[in-house]
């Protein structure tokens, strides 16, 4: 029986990593709070030893990591709009495992994670079409010039966007942001922070504008297409394969079917350098009084030629 109440009333004793057992007859599941007020689930299971593909979920962020000689999965909700569903999924998962232990329970959980992924999955509304296009750069970097330059593991490791940092390839001493532009929109490059420009990670910094036409005789990018073409890469390595579709399922898993297959081709890449002269809002030169994480704001890139590079994304990432 679902009781959002047991979640709404939880203590400061639930704060993570202690938790409250969720159903009385189920030691292994238990609910929690972080220090975000976001509610979780953390399944304590067996030690797993091999690399294992987490189920992607609209809302809801499942992670696996390794406490003492146990593994932990845990599921965060991240719209707490979506409480009594998240409600429900708990409950179901508590109750379907309350004999289980070992193995078993390990193969139960992610058997009943992945049915109800494919529910939730069923209903999704999409992403906009600017996330959509935003996807296809980020992966087709990765495809077309990371993976052919670095090889798999360096690639996946620079690859750190999906994981919330504000860049989304960094190597050694390069940053590099991934812009896409959709051809017959206004060409501009939306920066979604502050420190998105103005704090690098690393010191050489560039930033790389993919675009993109939904006409044309090559018709053949899409999310899906990138998402096989990334894997038959990594085919030789099974904890490859599954990083990458841990991150690419964090980035892309709330894309419905037909954005998913939708085609485009790249009409253009260009290259800028982020100097010191680089147009961009800098945190310092704000006013106390404007909160910092609110600031967006877009570039013209008509106004930005003087910072294109000379050099391909290929022959920047080769000269790490």
């Amino acid at each position: 029986m679902n009781d959002m109440n047991k979640w709404l009333n939880l203590t400061r004793d639930a704060l993570y990593p202690q938790g409250i057992q969720l159903i009385p007859n189920n030691r292994f599941l238990t609910q929690s709070k972080n220090r975000l007020g976001q509610y979780l689930l953390l399944v304590q299971l067996d030690k797993i030893e091999s690399s294992i593909e987490l189920p992607a979920f609209s809302g809801i962020d499942i992670d696996l990591i390794l406490v003492d000689q146990h593994s932990l999965l845990v599921l965060t909700l991240i719209d707490e709009d979506n409480l009594d569903k998240f409600s429900y999924l708990c409950e179901d998962l508590a109750e379907q495992t309350s004999s289980l232990e070992g193995d078993e329970l390990i193969q139960k959980i992610f058997k009943i994670l992945q049915e109800w992924s494919n529910l939730f999955t069923a209903i999704q509304k999409g992403i906009s079409e600017q996330k959509l296009i935003g996807l296809l750069g980020e992966l087709y970097a990765l495809y077309k010039h990371f993976i052919p330059t670095l090889g798999p593991e360096s690639s996946l490791k620079a690859w750190i966007g999906p994981l919330g940092s504000k860049q989304d390839f960094v190597l050694d001493n390069i940053s590099i942001e991934v812009k896409s532009h959709r051809v017959g929109f206004t060409d501009k490059v939306s920066i979604s922070s502050v420190e998105q420009l103005d704090n690098p990670i690393a010191n050489n910094f560039y930033l790389y504008k993919a675009d993109f036409s939904s006409s044309g005789p090559a018709d053949n990018i899409s999310l899906n297409y990138l998402r096989e073409q990334i894997l038959q890469l990594l085919s030789s390595n099974s904890s490859l394969e599954n990083e990458f579709k841990q991150k690419f399922n964090k980035i892309a898993s709330k894309a419905t079917e037909l954005q998913s297959n939708k085609k485009f081709n790249v009409v253009k890449e260009t290259i800028f350098s982020i100097t010191d002269d680089f147009p961009m809002i800098r945190y310092e030169s704000l006013d106390r009084g404007i909160i910092k994480t609110s600031v967006k704001y877009d570039l013209d890139v008509q106004q930005l030629e003087e910072f294109i590079s000379n050099n391909t994304l290929g022959e920047i990432i080769a000269s790490v």
